[in-house]
């Protein structure tokens, strides 16, 4: 499913200005503090009164490295700029099975709904094609209802642990 471009290209206006100059809300790094993954901002904070979360996710570095991790509620991803490649388990997730992973380009445009159990790692294009140059980054608006569970990491062999 994409959002059409006449809806899409003035809400990358309409979030590029209001934040401009602004700093995140929130950096998500690898915990390294000087890794930072995504410059996280809060869209509509008044939301938040229905339990639904508003962002604007500046995804600026790879999850390179790192196992695939799940989130403590539903989400919907709206890829407003550039694209990634999503890395997620084939089949069901089982503690102990090991994890074959697929990966999926993500559009511009593209809308991705995951429910609250679904694991995946994001990784970003490099510029000139090689790996190691800088990612290049891309935006997306990333909207998730309340926590209903823990969220954590899954190891390539199927072992699950908690995010700290």
């Amino acid at each position: 499913m994409h959002l059409p471009n006449f809806i899409r290209k003035p809400l990358v206006r309409y979030i590029r200005r209001r934040l401009a100059g602004e700093a995140p809300d929130q950096l998500i790094t690898n915990g390294d503090p000087g890794s930072i993954l995504i410059e996280r901002y809060n869209l509509f904070p008044w939301l938040r009164i229905f339990g639904v979360h508003v962002r604007a996710h500046e995804i600026v570095c790879s999850d390179r490295g790192r196992h695939v991790h799940d989130h403590p509620w539903w989400s919907v991803s709206v890829l407003l700029e550039g694209y990634y490649y999503e890395m997620h388990p084939v089949g069901d997730l089982a503690e102990g099975k090991s994890l074959d992973l697929r990966v999926t380009m993500r559009e511009e445009g593209e809308i991705i709904i995951r429910g609250a159990a679904q694991a995946h790692r994001i990784v970003l294009p490099c510029s000139w094609g090689s790996y190691l140059q800088p990612d290049l980054p891309c935006l997306s608006m990333f909207i998730h209802g309340p926590a209903i569970r823990r969220w954590g990491y899954w190891s390539d062999d199927g072992h699950w642990s908690a995010a700290k």
